[in-house]
């Protein structure tokens, strides 16, 4: 257990100290507003729970003691870290400032116990058998997520483990199996997770999406806003329970999904191309609602870049690439709709029917409709879980034929797959330029990571962009 005490008078850090050595729990030590600021941004320092005196400088060893340097901690804990539960000190009874503290204050489940409890807390300084006693209850619960067992997990951290235990524990879970899918951004990972209680039986089968608290947060928005709303029931996973305190930074989106669904779409092409094409056949129908009626609007080169790489990153890749210009004030026409925004190989699972379910909301929102298509097709060939892009095929002749689906599937080993990803791209575009344009920004995206082929990327990206520029001639 790991414990930020935020707190300038030497005799009570001395008597923390001494609790914390006796009860095997690790203790971080700040004395001041700028201090506990640091420490808190710290990305380093994984946090179970905090204890901050209300009436702290504003610096180590200033004198400028005040209430306000207490409540910007409180703050700022709420930003950074909002499912660390927090403990405030105060010897000077600040009843009316405390009360407007507690009004706001939220309750949650940080142990999987099935009990909410408040994340802010108050007690008096000379009452410090409360803070004691909020500590050893914390301490109890999490040895008792650490008789848990957990399986498939190295790769994630602590917090990323406790939210699995956290899930599993009103369960009665006793071990817990996580199967990876695929790893994301800012260490993100998605997988199977399955829940064995005592006796063996399975208690739970859910897609976990493991990442931080304000991603969690988000893709929940994105799953309520484009995915439960918009699409029809089984065509994808439904958000069952989420966990967002009790572990740190980390939190977990848990989805539900049928026993029968046994790999992912990388997976059942690597089996049968002509399989993984009637899935992807499935997988169009089941979006047309995203689609459907959505009118024509004129767009620029600049619109569609920015939904799939921002400024900052698109001027560093162009540092490092010959890569084609594209006038960013270039517009035609396109169908801009809802989209999944990251509808790799992974993020489809199939069943034993070949039957495919989305996953893995983060990215879902607007943007042009050829997006997810495009992304299904050439995933296969930059994403870091396909098999298959270590496959001679294409070759970079090969590529520079991407536009004529007949001349550039010549002697590929999933011809199918790629002719079902492409005729959904035709289907929903509004014409070429907006394949063009969409087909440059993905390669451009993929330019930001070291694992491609950058050869293939930066190829393909200046022949679309050629494509595209040549179209306005």
């Amino acid at each position: 257990m790991n414990l930020l005490l935020v707190e300038d008078s030497p005799q009570i850090v001395d008597v923390f100290e001494h609790f914390c050595r006796k009860n095997s729990i690790d203790l971080t030590v700040t004395r001041s507003l700028l201090s506990a600021s640091n420490a808190i941004r710290d990305k380093e320092i994984d946090l179970d729970a905090v204890i901050c005196d209300l009436k702290i400088p504003s610096e180590d060893h200033s004198v400028d003691l005040e209430d306000a340097h207490g409540l910007l901690v409180v703050d700022l804990l709420e930003k950074e870290i909002p499912g660390v539960p927090v403990l405030v000190l105060s010897a000077f009874g600040s009843v009316p400032l405390l009360s407007q503290m507690l009004v706001r204050a939220r309750r949650a489940d940080i142990l999987g116990t099935g009990t909410d409890t408040p994340m802010l807390r108050f007690v008096d300084k000379p009452n410090l058998k409360e803070a004691h006693d909020f500590l050893i209850e914390i301490k109890l619960g999490l040895d008792q997520l650490a008789q848990i067992e957990l399986i498939g997990c190295e790769n994630l951290t602590p917090h990323q483990c406790r939210t699995i235990k956290i899930f599993a524990r009103p369960r009665r879970g006793a071990i817990a199996r996580f199967q990876t899918l695929a790893g994301g951004l800012s260490g993100a990972q998605t997988g199977v997770l399955t829940i064995d209680d005592e006796s063996g039986s399975r208690v739970g089968h859910v897609v976990a999406k493991i990442t931080t608290n304000e991603r969690a947060v988000e893709e929940e928005g994105r799953y309520s806003s484009s995915i439960s709303s918009r699409l029809g029931a089984g065509t994808y996973a439904d958000l069952g329970a989420r966990v967002t305190s009790g572990c740190g930074r980390a939190a977990a989106l848990f989805y539900s999904v049928a026993d029968t669904y046994r790999s992912d779409l990388f997976g059942l092409l690597n089996e049968n191309s002509a399989r993984a094409a009637s899935a992807v056949a499935q997988l169009q129908n089941y979006l047309v609602p995203w689609t459907h009626a959505v009118p024509h609007t004129s767009r620029s080169w600049l619109d569609v870049r920015r939904e799939l790489i921002n400024d900052e990153d698109n001027d560093s890749i162009g540092e490092r690439y010959d890569l084609v210009e594209i006038d960013d004030t270039r517009r035609f026409q396109a169908v801009w709709s809802t989209v999944h925004g990251d509808l790799h190989g992974a993020n489809v699972l199939v069943d034993s029917t070949d039957r495919p379910v989305l996953i893995d909301y983060g990215r879902s929102g607007l943007g042009p409709s050829c997006l997810d298509p495009i992304t299904l097709e050439l995933s296969i060939l930059f994403h870091k879980d396909s098999k298959l892009k270590a496959n001679p095929w294409p070759s970079v002749e090969q590529l520079q034929r991407w536009g004529d689906i007949d001349s550039y599937v010549i002697d590929c080993p999933y011809g199918e797959y790629l002719r079902a990803c492409r005729s959904w791209t035709t289907d929903v575009s509004a014409a070429t330029r907006d394949v063009w344009a969409t087909v440059a920004a993905y390669c451009r995206r993929n330019l930001r990571y070291d694992d491609i082929d950058n050869e293939r990327a930066v190829t393909l990206h200046n022949y679309a962009a050629t494509k595209l520029n040549e179209s306005f001639s």
